[in-house]
């Protein structure tokens, strides 16, 4: 949600205009940190115990149950995260290859640090709205928004499943003691 208000944050300025290379930065920041949000999921424990077979020794089928369903959940948003960030990656192609944008990264910006290399002239484009490069940028971040936000829910949905199967192994354990 943070992530969100900063980018609507950012969008508003932006068609404020721009007034100095520091603003330019600022909002390519925003935009390769929100590329480089990539889900990980760890499924070691479980990988190990379907092919060992000791998930049979869970007596509990419900637990089973649970367990199984919750990484059949993280397979499944882990393929539509996946998928969200090759649509993302594809669009970060398409402005890379349109919009020279890149050398405002706060990762090689300083590669252009010589006057002569970074021209105002580079990034004109951010105070014209109606120029192909803006709008292109615009689409860009717009899409970062949206991928923020189904990203979240599904983090939001997997922490519930989560929990629940955390609140049944609890009481499995409290029986145990």
């Amino acid at each position: 949600m943070e992530n969100r208000l900063l980018i609507k944050s950012t969008l508003k300025k932006m068609y404020q205009g721009f007034e100095h290379i520091g603003q330019v930065i600022e909002v390519a920041t925003l935009y390769d940190d929100a590329l480089n949000q990539v889900f990980n999921s760890n499924t070691n424990t479980y990988t190990d115990m379907l092919s060992t077979g000791n998930l049979r020794l869970i007596r509990n089928i419900e637990l089973k149950d649970l367990i199984v369903n919750l990484y059949s959940q993280y397979e499944e948003k882990r393929k539509l995260m996946e998928s969200d960030k090759n649509w993302m990656d594809g669009l970060a192609v398409i402005l890379d290859s349109n919009v020279d944008f890149i050398k405002f990264s706060k990762v090689i910006v300083d590669l252009f640090a010589e006057s002569e290399l970074l021209l105002d002239s580079d990034w004109a484009f951010l105070n014209d709205p109606q120029s192909d490069e803006f709008k292109l940028l615009m689409r860009a971040i717009s899409s970062v928004a949206w991928s923020l936000t189904v990203n979240s829910e599904y983090y939001y949905e997997l922490n519930t499943a989560c929990q629940e199967v955390l609140k049944i192994i609890d009481r499995e354990l409290n029986h145990l003691m």
